[in-house]
């Protein structure tokens, strides 16, 4: 029989943001699409706007967990994330990866 846990005492304390802490201004833009290869590649695209991107993950768009797991490697290389069928290159994925050449 395992003991009970002990409570864990946590202490709420403010954390300021990155852009907080760099003193930048921050603009909410939406991004938006007919479905989620559409969103992917226009998320894509925003990021490559804003820094140019030099790889691309491309997952597959139907299961989740498939674009969860890219989020990690994506972020420590600077990828972006794009979904595509999993018969072939959606169009949206096949049209960043022509931009972002």
């Amino acid at each position: 029989r395992r003991p009970a846990p002990k409570p864990v005492r946590r202490q709420h304390t403010e954390v300021p943001t990155v852009l907080e802490i760099r003193g930048d201004t921050a603009e909410v833009v939406r991004i938006d699409g007919a479905d989620r290869y559409e969103v992917s590649a226009s998320i894509a695209t925003r990021l490559h706007q804003v820094k140019p991107v030099t790889n691309a993950i491309v997952v597959g768009g139907a299961a989740l967990p498939d674009a969860i797991s890219a989020g990690g490697p994506a972020a420590a290389t600077g990828s972006a994330i794009v979904f595509t069928k999993a018969s072939s290159l959606s169009q949206p994925a096949s049209a960043f990866l022509d931009l972002a050449k």
